[in-house]
Parts: C-alpha cells; sequence; structure tokens
C-alpha cells in the first residue's frame, strides 16, 4: 500500500532504474519497518531511524509509531483534532477542538507474521 504517487517494495529495484533524472525512479527512504493502516494512514521508520507519519485529517505529531503498533494489532486509538468552522454570515472562523476515533485492524490482519516473518514491531530498532 502506498500514496498515490509512491510505491513501496520489499526488495530494492535494479541500480539501473533509480536515479533523479527524467524516467528513473527516486530512492525517498530506505525503510527498517512500515506500519499501512489505510490510505493516507501509515508509519515509516527509515534507514536511518527517521520516523515518517502520514495521516490525512489528523496531525501527524499526535501520533507515533507505538500508536502505530497498536492499531495494527486490533487496537482503536482517541486522537484530538482540531477543526476550522467558517462563519459565512459574520465572517468568522471559529477554531474547534474534537476526538476522533480512529479504529484498529484486528479483524483485517490474519496475523502479523503473515506481514513479515521477521517483522519485530516491539522496538523501533
Amino acid at each position: 500500500m502506498s500514496d498515490t504517487d509512491s510505491v513501496v517494495l520489499s526488495k530494492s529495484l535494479p541500480e539501473g532504474l533509480v536515479g533523479d533524472n527524467l524516467g528513473k525512479i527516486k530512492l525517498e527512504y530506505k525503510i527498517k519497518k512500515a506500519i499501512f493502516i489505510r490510505k493516507k494512514l501509515y508509519c515509516i521508520l527509515t534507514s536511518d531511524d527517521q520516523v515518517i507519519i502520514k495521516a490525512s485529517g489528523i496531525d501527524s505529531s499526535k501520533l507515533s509509531f507505538d500508536l502505530f503498533i497498536d492499531l495494527l494489532k486490533g487496537k482503536s486509538v482517541e486522537v484530538e483534532r482540531i477543526n476550522f468552522k467558517l462563519g459565512w454570515k459574520n465572517l468568522t472562523v471559529n477554531v474547534e477542538k474534537s476526538k476522533i476515533i480512529v479504529k484498529g485492524l484486528a479483524s483485517q490482519v490474519k496475523t502479523l507474521e503473515s506481514l513479515n516473518a521477521n517483522l519485530n514491531l516491539n522496538k523501533k530498532d
């Protein structure tokens, strides 16, 4: 799973296909671990231990690698979100905080081992 303009592969591409030139595929990150919950909601741990979180509609600074592990294990997580309400009549903008529930994947994942036999999700090492 990936965004619409990217792809995550389990194996390296041949060197001749990768590069910054037109017609080549740009290598953004070498991934150590990644958890994809759904479209536009994923967490990547790069080979240099950088955590990259993408979360459409949710402030990604409120999320962590450990939270994605909980989601993968089927736990639902409550996250705060900021909404902007426009008052067109008075030309006002109200900022409101709300909480949303991000549902875990327990029913959709058969086993963690089916994702990767060597995956150790308990640590970011």
